[in-house]
């Protein structure tokens, strides 16, 4: 019973992840429960987003909160 329920969960998820990214469902930059993604990917972006601010010619401010990660994935 467990092979199947395991088989059943591995298709199931397959399924509704074919269907999320078919329809665009998630943001775009959204690191979690998502293929390809991860903590390094959501610091790196954040840290582009930082410098690309405090490069900017504009009169830009940049603020950055601190957040904890580690329980994210």
């Amino acid at each position: 019973m467990s092979l199947i329920s395991k088989l059943l969960e591995h298709v199931v998820s397959n399924q509704i992840q074919l269907f999320i990214d078919a329809n665009s469902l998630l943001p775009l930059y959204q690191s979690a429960y998502r293929r390809e993604f991860s903590t390094e990917t959501a610091l790196t972006k954040v840290y582009s987003d930082l410098i690309s601010a405090l490069d900017s010619e504009a009169d830009n401010h940049a603020v950055l909160a601190f957040f904890d990660m580690t329980a994210a994935f």
